[in-house]
């Protein structure tokens, strides 16, 4: 009985240093499950950056006339932290039309341009989380707004103030800001305006469409991207070419994923990347950005667009981390996208 246990004893140890050897030679390796890699994750873009943003604009917790409503609303649409306002309206006893600048303090040379338009109906300081965020890793912001607007005149006016601030001398933005790369950026309603701007940079109207604003950008801007946030898509989009990032969530009722794809994305013919987020509503992105779980996706794309190569690889490429990355349900990049090739 001995002898048979110590038999059995030897074989079982013979059979593990094999299985374990067998593994150590890559041979019979077993499937392990290895984890997604994210967009963003090395060095952390949740994680604020290296520089001080100073706005021109202070916010404060929204009061005044809908503040109420406004806040139930947003509830609704899957925002949870407190809203926040500048003074201008609605909400606030301010205009209902200007710019606000976002500057990073000590970011060195000229910084390349976010010009940010929010929702229809919403206040300048509700998305300062995501604004500041971008600000910090070496952006300059300009979010425009602009309560009675039809076509996009926001988007050009932020882009025309923020061209005028860095030209003014006495201006903390002089000389601050690289006007040859310009993204047009949105939520919502804003997101449509960006989609919108972009379409009339590529091919000016003939004539003016309103007498606010001219829709034209002033000599020497460059638009190189469109970040186009749970867009509200109420217009058709013209023909435009500049890498394009368009995202929205699996419970967004407002940018629903299975209207935009066949409505917006199977028609745009820029480069274009469709994320949706696992579980996000439509105003989830006035959270505060470690809770937002796009917030590494966009920061890195706008990085990507601006010029930083590190970045290329998350977008372009046989295999892109955005395509797998754990937090969307579905990611998906058209034809003129795939076309793209990282520079050697």
């Amino acid at each position: 009985m001995f002898r048979k246990a110590v038999i059995v004893i030897i074989t079982l140890v013979a059979a593990v240093v094999a299985s374990s050897a067998t593994t150590a030679s890559g041979s019979a390796a077993p499937d392990v499950a290895t984890p997604a890699p994210s967009v963003g994750a090395v060095p952390d873009l949740d994680v604020p950056g290296p520089y001080r943003v100073t706005a021109s604009a202070p916010v404060s917790p929204c009061r005044g006339p809908g503040a109420a409503e406004q806040i139930r609303s947003v509830r609704e649409q899957g925002a949870r932290s407190p809203l926040l306002c500048t003074d201008a309206a609605p909400i606030g006893r301010g205009p209902d039309r200007g710019v606000d600048l976002y500057l990073p303090e000590g970011a060195p040379g000229a910084r390349p341009l976010i010009v940010f338009v929010a929702g229809s109906g919403a206040n300048p300081g509700y998305f300062v989380r995501t604004v500041t965020h971008w600000a910090s890793h070496g952006f300059v912001v300009a979010v425009a707004y602009d309560a009675r607007e039809i076509a996009p005149e926001s988007t050009f006016a932020g882009i025309r103030r923020a061209v005028a601030a860095d030209a003014d001398p006495t201006s903390p933005a002089h000389g601050r800001i690289d006007t040859g790369r310009v993204v047009l950026a949105g939520h919502s309603a804003g997101a449509a305006k960006a989609l919108e701007a972009a379409s009339l940079v590529a091919a000016p109207p003939p004539t003016a469409i309103t007498d606010r604003i001219p829709l034209t950008v002033p000599a020497g801007v460059r638009v190189v991207g469109v970040l186009a946030v749970a867009p509200d898509i109420y217009t058709v989009v013209g023909r435009f070419h500049v890498p394009t990032l368009v995202t929205s969530g699996s419970e967004d009722r407002t940018a629903r994923p299975e209207v935009l794809r066949p409505l917006l994305i199977d028609r745009l013919a820029a480069p274009t990347w469709f994320v949706v987020a696992r579980g996000n509503q439509h105003l989830v992105a006035i959270d505060p950005v470690s809770d937002y779980p796009l917030t590494r996706i966009q920061l890195a794309f706008l990085e990507f667009v601006t010029g930083d190569s590190t970045r290329c690889p998350d977008f372009v490429g046989d295999a892109p981390t955005v395509l797998t990355d754990p937090a969307l349900t579905l990611s998906v990049r058209t034809a003129a996208a795939r076309s793209l090739s990282c520079a050697r």
